[in-house]
């Protein structure tokens, strides 16, 4: 019986093998979420300002990030049925944006109020293509009671800002 193992030995060897290997297991853990591809520093160097001008001569500004356009915004005349113009400042939220590789497409339409406050009916659309440069067209309506408002096509075209 001199030769038996004692359990308190084994006992004590598991303890320390989890005490070693626990937190060192945590610590990789640890290192490789710190390394995985997509964390912020990927995401800061894709970001890209555009800048242009409108067929109209309104400045256009476009951001994009990993060549996905995160805001637009411009400015859109519309001249009315009644000699009138409207001028739509529009800065469409993302999620009217729909981009399909370097296609971009979306807008709105639908109610609303003119800055008067008047009823209206929108309609407001872009086509782009992210490449090299943006380009594209954008076409807007307004319609209240008693004018029509339409930009016809409108073309645009951006650089990179450096």
């Amino acid at each position: 019986m001199d030769d038996a193992i004692d359990p308190r030995i084994g006992r004590r060897y598991r303890i320390a093998v989890r005490l070693i290997l626990y937190p060192l297991a945590l610590g990789l853990i640890v290192v490789a979420w710190h390394h995985r591809p997509g964390g912020s520093e990927a995401r800061a160097s894709d970001y890209v300002a555009w800048s242009g001008v409108t067929a109209q001569g309104q400045d256009i500004r476009v951001s994009t990030a990993d060549g996905v356009i995160t805001s637009l915004s411009t400015h859109v005349a519309e001249p009315c049925s009644d000699g009138s113009t409207f001028t739509l400042d529009w800065a469409p939220p993302k999620r009217w944006l729909v981009q399909t590789g370097h296609t971009v497409q979306g807008g709105y339409s639908g109610p609303g109020h003119a800055y008067d406050g008047t009823p209206v009916l929108y309609y407001e659309r872009i086509q782009a293509y992210v490449g090299e440069y943006v380009t594209g067209t954008i076409t807007a309506k307004v319609d209240s009671g008693t004018a029509h408002c339409r930009s016809g096509p409108v073309t645009f075209s951006m650089a990179p800002l450096t």
